[in-house]
This record gives C-alpha cells, sequence and structure tokens, in this order.
C-alpha cells in the first residue's frame, strides 16, 4: 500500500484480544502500525491525529462525531452483566447521595454511564477523579468508586467490598437494552484522504476477529495466565462480551447518547455516522 503506514490504535486490555487476534498471529500486514494504550489516551490520540483508526470510548466518539466516523460492525459490549466495570461501594446504591464516588480516570464511557444511571435513580453523590488499583482499594474518604477493565477482572473485590454493581446490568436494568463501551472510529480527514487504506483496516479487522473466534480457547488461556485468573473465570467474561455494532447496538448508542445530552455530558444530540468504504472502481485510495 502506498502512503505512510496506517497507525491502528489497540486498548491494553484483554476485552480486545479476540478483535486482535488475527493481527498478533500474522495477518498484520507491514503497513500496519499498532499502538497501544489505555481507553483514555486512545480517544486523545485520535483527536489529536497521532492515530488514523482506533478503538474509542463511546462518549468519545459523541463528543468528536464531527470529526470521526464509526467502522461498521465492530464494538465491545455487552447484553446485561460485563464483569468488567464495576462501581465497587462500602455503601448500598440508593445511600450513596452526598457521598463521595471515585470515577476512574481511564474511561470516559463508564464514568458518563454511571451518572446516567445514578440520575435515573435520583441518586446524587459527589463525583471525584482518580485511580483505583487493586492494592489499595478505595481511597479512606470515599465511599465508592468506579473500576474498569483489567483492575477490575482482578481484583476479587466482591471479597473485599459489601457492594459490587456491574453497571452493564443496570443499564440493562433501567433500558433493556444491551451497552456498548467501545467503537472503532476513523478520523473523517483520513477515510476521505485515503479511503482505500480505511476500508482494508476495517477489513483486516472483521478477518482478525473472525479468526479470534475461532480459536478462542488460545484467547481465554493467555488472558487468564496474563491476569492470574483460572482459564473458567476468563471464559465466562469472554462469553458476556458482545463484539458486533448490530441494529440493537446501535439503537442503545442512540439512547445512550441521547441520555449523555439530556444530562449534560455532550453538548449536542448524536446521530451514528458510518464509514462507507468506497466501490471497488473508485480511484482513490
Amino acid at each position: 500500500m502506498s502512503g505512510r503506514r496506517v497507525r491502528l490504535g489497540r486498548i491494553g486490555y484483554v476485552n480486545v484480544a479476540p478483535i486482535y487476534f488475527g493481527l498478533d498471529n500474522g495477518l498484520r500486514p507491514d503497513w500496519l502500525e499498532i499502538v497501544p494504550a489505555g481507553p483514555t489516551e486512545l480517544n486523545r490520540m485520535l483527536a489529536a491525529g497521532d492515530l488514523d483508526v482506533s478503538p474509542v470510548s463511546s462518549v468519545a466518539y459523541a463528543r468528536a462525531a464531527d470529526d470521526w466516523l464509526l467502522l461498521p460492525d465492530l464494538a465491545v459490549g455487552c447484553w446485561g452483566e460485563v464483569g468488567s466495570v464495576f462501581l465497587v461501594s462500602t455503601v448500598p446504591l440508593t445511600a450513596l447521595t452526598d457521598c463521595l464516588v471515585v470515577l476512574t480516570e481511564e474511561s470516559a464511557t463508564a464514568a458518563a454511564l454511571l451518572r446516567i444511571i445514578l440520575a435515573a435513580r435520583g441518586i446524587r453523590p459527589n463525583y471525584r477523579q482518580g485511580t483505583i488499583d487493586q492494592s489499595t482499594g478505595l481511597p479512606s474518604d470515599a465511599a465508592a468508586a468506579l473500576v474498569i477493565g483489567d483492575t477490575a477482572l482482578g481484583g476479587r473485590w466482591s471479597e473485599r467490598y459489601p457492594h459490587v454493581y456491574d453497571l452493564g446490568r443496570l443499564w440493562h436494568d433501567l433500558t433493556g437494552l444491551p451497552f456498548v463501551f467501545a467503537v472503532w472510529a476513523v478520523r473523517r480527514s483520513f477515510a476521505e484522504d485515503r479511503p482505500r487504506a480505511a476500508a482494508r483496516v476495517a477489513e483486516m479487522l472483521g478477518r482478525s476477529r473472525a479468526m479470534g473466534r475461532r480459536n478462542m480457547k488460545a484467547v481465554v488461556a493467555s488472558s487468564a495466565d496474563r491476569l492470574k485468573l483460572f482459564p473458567a473465570e476468563c471464559a465466562r467474561y469472554f462469553d458476556g462480551l458482545v463484539y458486533d455494532l448490530g441494529p440493537d447496538q446501535v439503537a442503545a448508542l442512540e439512547v445512550f447518547f441521547n441520555r449523555a445530552f439530556l444530562t449534560g455530558q455532550i453538548p449536542g444530540r448524536v446521530v451514528p455516522r458510518f464509514f462507507e468504504p468506497p466501490h471497488p472502481s473508485g480511484r482513490r485510495r
């Protein structure tokens, strides 16, 4: 492929292992550079033009919808419990009004989702951003904290705190819908300048995900080893994840974006816009 290498982001958590399995195992072409980072950093890098295509937080896409396009049929979500996005609390959910809740700095979507869920229940805590890790747990002045990703998976939180709430479950209880935590976006300027390159990346990700689905035993084994979990625990986790962006997930995104707007977390209403690969007879690359 002509032109500079295409820069593709990668979330540094095991939840995307099935999507990147093929790229990790022989599919990645020389023209594709993979850049791993945390969700918030990937959001920043795509906005700054340091990446061309990347998984991004769903709410980050909503905030940059004029500049980014969604890749079709690719996401990280759940239908019910997600298993890696928790509110861990010393008190019941209904007792959190006026209490301090620490929001992880790692995921804008999880923080927005928690605010939406609590607001819908009339619960009004005080929020502060911070970092929660497995060794330190909650700050002494906090009643609850949001934990996500590998930290959530490996923390044995239910053994340490009396109340652990899965945000995927709370969202489903509220709306009856699945939830989409991350989507793959391409910079609109890149898609316009190099539409065939963007299409190739979308194709490669689809093929890579298909390989991952065919090799879930290997995905589970490597993830369990990385997180120091039993393989059965990792298998249950991956079984609960949804990697498609079908009509139900798009509808859920639209509801999430509307609630994010109504709670003041995005500046306007957003309709998801998708990258459309060029026709094979087109001349642009």
